[in-house]
């Protein structure tokens, strides 16, 4: 992986770490397609980058959870 791809991956959790859902949309592209775990209830695909965010955004709201960056000593 390129430092530049490793610093996208590292600014995109610190932004969804910091729950700016937003802003860690706006480094997705455009015409992203995302997939679920298997078993995940909600498999998608999500087609683009508007798709990719609502189940963001839905994940982000649902309890308690949340993207840390473990390395720091975070939860």
């Amino acid at each position: 992986m390129s430092r530049e791809n490793v610093e996208l991956v590292l600014e995109s959790l610190r932004r969804a770490e910091a729950n700016d859902v937003e802003g860690f949309a706006a480094l997705m592209h455009p015409e992203i397609t995302a997939t679920a775990a298997p078993g995940w209830p909600e498999p998608g695909p999500f087609v683009g980058r508007d798709a990719a965010l609502a189940e963001t955004k839905r994940l982000t709201e649902w309890g308690e959870n949340r993207f840390t960056d473990n390395r720091r000593g975070g939860g």
